[in-house]
């Protein structure tokens, strides 16, 4: 299974991360993102994705 497949997948959410877990995927998605290729695509997308549910981190 490729990585949009997995993407796609219409599993139901389990509450699997801490808040502060879940910004740690999203600065090491970021990182990939600077790279090029379709990791690159595929991490902006699971990133922009995960940054719409996870709430601010604290100030």
């Amino acid at each position: 299974m490729d990585i949009y497949e997995l993407l796609d997948t219409a599993d139901p959410r389990k509450p699997l991360l801490t808040v502060g877990e879940a910004h740690a995927v999203l600065a090491l998605l970021r990182q990939v993102v600077d790279g090029e290729g379709q990791d690159a695509v595929a991490a902006d997308e699971l990133a922009v994705r995960l940054a719409q549910r996870v709430p601010a981190p604290p100030e």
